[in-house]
């Protein structure tokens, strides 16, 4: 029996993977699950950060937060959409010298077609008129604005990144 219960309690951990939700305010909060919903192209290049199960759990939790197309969505990423070019251009080329997997290529940018199908999803799947993208887990603070644009449609975006306070 204690070898049954193992295993379950091991296949329901390694299965979980709705770390993605949502929380009930005006407009809409979504909470993107960037670990366990990510897709690779190849195994020597960046992940695509969501992926296509990934695009539809976020449509899903889009849904039961009550969203409805030409209604903005409030999006937390972990690490933001639009990071600072300069440095991302570093961790690609070191990428190239040490290897993938000693870098952390964790950026949205390091795949450009998964952002590219990110912001496809959300102009199209989601049909959103605007976004606001909050987000951390770098050492830096930001907020900018940008516009995406996809076959005549297009999404204005305003990205705040903060930081911690202090940094060992």
């Amino acid at each position: 029996r204690g070898d049954i219960e193992g295993a379950t309690f091991e296949h329901t951990l390694w299965s979980f993977d709705r770390w993605g939700f949502h929380v009930p305010t005006d407009p809409p909060t979504i909470f993107l699950d960037t670990r366990t919903q990510r897709e690779y192209d190849s195994p020597d290049g960046a992940a695509r950060l969501i992926g296509y199960a990934g695009r539809k759990a976020t449509l899903a939790a889009a849904v039961r937060a009550g969203h409805r197309p030409a209604q903005p969505l409030i999006l937390v990423s972990p690490v933001p959409v639009y990071g600072l070019a300069l440095q991302e251009r570093a961790q690609t080329l070191l990428k190239h010298m040490v290897g993938a997997y000693v870098v952390d290529l964790e950026e949205w940018q390091s795949n450009p077609q998964g952002l590219i199908d990110f912001m496809t999803f959300l102009i199209h799947e989601l049909q959103l008129p605007s976004c606001l993208f909050i987000s951390g887990d770098v050492h830096y603070g930001m907020n900018l604005t940008v516009a995406c644009s996809w076959k005549n449609q297009e999404l204005p975006i305003t990205q705040l990144v903060s930081s911690a306070q202090k940094h060992a």
